[in-house]
């Protein structure tokens, strides 16, 4: 059985869903993930609902904070009740948004179910082709096929190697990326195929040269993942370090 069977709405439907669960986390306005919350759902919305939609327009008209502005008294005690009564408004306001948010998100959500996700319009020129939600832009089969491929490589040294865990999961966080085009996914795709497939052959018989060079690849596409980058980090570090050591062991 094979992990890739996702499709395109019900990917869009798991992200906006996760970011429903993620506003519930977050007790406030001035909290540190909100800003990152806030940007990954509205470029959800306008990626799978499309630029114009109605429920991205009511999303950007949310009112998250207050913009009274208290007085602080000569008095300890009234500045403290005024700062107190400040705060307990802000969270009033925060709280009336954030039900609006997830009501929006909600409503995002049956959109796809109903009409699917957005289809961006076709480029003129293939040079200037880029994606978002990847399979949408850059061919199902194309993708379908290249993980299928890589997930056959990955099981295949899951029980030999020590990165084989490591490259599941890189594949796996790149899946759930909206920063990478379709394109940039696939080559990463084949630079995981790639560097399992070598994985596999006993240690002096891999192209370690040809695994440092897929690791290149695979290493850029992931930089350009910011949006899962805290995650995916740790695990091309292991992958990297992996070949690293082995290179040098052969006195490449």
């Amino acid at each position: 059985m094979h992990e890739f069977r996702e499709t395109d709405d019900q990917k869009a439907i798991r992200l906006l869903e996760r970011q429903i669960d993620r506003l519930a986390s977050i007790p406030e306005f001035l909290d540190a993930r909100f800003v990152g919350w806030f940007d990954t759902s509205r470029n959800l919305l306008a990626k799978l609902l499309g630029p114009t939609s109605n429920t991205l327009q009511m999303f950007d008209r949310i009112s998250w904070s207050s913009t009274t502005k208290q007085t602080l008294s000569a008095n300890y005690a009234d500045s403290v009740a005024s700062v107190e009564a400040a705060k307990t408004h802000a969270r009033k306001i925060f709280n009336v948004a954030r039900t609006s948010a997830t009501a929006l998100l909600n409503s995002g959500i049956e959109h796809v179910k109903e009409f699917g996700v957005y289809a961006q319009p076709q480029p003129t020129s293939a040079a200037t082709q880029t994606g978002g939600v990847h399979q949408n832009f850059y061919g199902n089969v194309t993708i379908q096929n290249q993980a299928i491929a890589a997930d056959n490589a990955i099981q295949n040294v899951d029980q030999s190697s020590h990165v084989g865990p490591d490259l599941r999961e890189i594949r796996k966080l790149l899946s759930e990326s909206l920063d990478i085009t379709g394109k940039q996914f696939s080559e990463a795709l084949q630079a995981i195929e790639k560097i399992a497939s070598e994985t596999r052959k006993p240690e002096k018989g891999r192209d370690w040269k040809s695994m440092a060079t897929w690791a290149t690849t695979l290493a850029n596409v992931v930089s350009k993942a910011i949006d899962v980058g805290p995650k995916i980090g740790p695990h091309l570090a292991t992958v990297l370090q992996y070949i690293e050591a082995g290179s040098k062991h052969l006195g490449l």
